[in-house]
């Protein structure tokens, strides 16, 4: 060997034995779900029920929604959830809708409905890692929506949505060396049994944790989703974000209204999931790529 280059090869093995270990996120656990219910019943012998869920079978990307929805001649109650997340070596990252509707318009019978979106994963850290923390927890009309990061001592960070409001959190730390669970979640129910009425509940949540020491560079946010013309009337085109492979529409309730390719010549007609025009109103338009705001859109009568 060419004694010059000696110390350079003991400069690199020094620098090699002492660089800290980068700390990762070890899943141990992961349950994510969505689930949707509607049950209704006139007491006369006009009877409905359904339930949808879907389960995250594994670490990889989640996206799905659900919506069970009864109809009837006398009431409809439906509820769902839907939820966008993704589990990294690095990053925990999610976002998810819940909504429960009841009506009736009879004199006898019941409707009740049920809306859920659950995101639940533990880890384990072998190194201490800075980190941050933000996103969002909202509910309406009786919802629960809450996030929450707890480790070996307790609660590390926790957010509740105020009732009927919004909390935004962006916040910093470290995490010493152990187990961990960030759990977001977004439920609620509606139920109605007296004479033209109604009940609903809402809610969203949306949680990005980062391990900073991970790497110096800034987290950068996805271009958002946009429609032209906003407001509209027919139809509207839609600009995709990069990376998008779904487009989402919910109203203002959280439920989920429409789905489509996310292509160049991707448009919305004003159409729900079955094909029925949507009521004049401000529906929300989202992305399935990670970081990706939240676009409002208006239809006009």
């Amino acid at each position: 060997m060419n004694r010059a280059a000696l110390p350079l090869l003991f400069a690199a093995v020094l620098l090699l034995s002492s660089a800290a270990p980068a700390a990762t996120i070890d899943v141990t656990l992961q349950a994510r779900v969505v689930a949707g219910a509607g049950h209704a019943s006139d007491m006369q012998g006009e009877f409905g029920h359904i339930e949808e869920s879907a389960v995250a079978p594994d670490n990889g990307p989640f996206d799905e929604a659900r919506d069970g929805s009864v109809y009837m001649s006398t009431g409809v109650a439906s509820g769902g959830g839907w939820q966008s997340s993704q589990i990294s070596d690095t990053a925990l990252q999610a976002e998810g809708t819940h909504f429960a509707n009841a009506d009736l318009w009879t004199n006898d019978g019941y409707a009740y409905s049920s809306g859920r979106s659950t995101f639940d994963v533990r880890f384990t850290l072998t190194e201490d890692a800075d980190y941050t923390i933000s996103g969002f927890a909202e509910e309406f009309d009786g919802g629960t929506t809450l996030v929450r990061l707890s480790g070996p001592s307790g609660n590390v960070e926790y957010f509740p949505a105020p009732s009927n409001n919004t909390l935004t959190f962006d916040t910093q730390g470290t995490l010493p060396a152990g187990d961990y669970q960030l759990f977001a979640q977004t439920s609620g129910g509606a139920t109605y049994t007296e004479y033209y009425g109604g009940d609903y509940s809402s809610g969203a949540y949306e949680v990005n944790l980062a391990l900073a020491t991970i790497t110096d560079a800034p987290i950068v946010s996805a271009s958002p989703a946009a429609a032209f013309p906003n407001p509209f009337r027919e139809s509207t085109r839609l600009t995709v974000p990069e990376g998008a492979s779904a487009l989402r529409i919910f109203d203002a309730r959280g439920r989920l209204v429409a789905s489509l390719p996310a292509t160049e010549s991707a448009e919305w007609n004003g159409t729900d999931l079955s094909g029925r025009e949507v009521p004049a109103g401000v529906y929300y338009l989202r992305a399935n790529v990670v970081g990706a705001e939240t676009a409002r859109v208006v239809r006009l009568r």
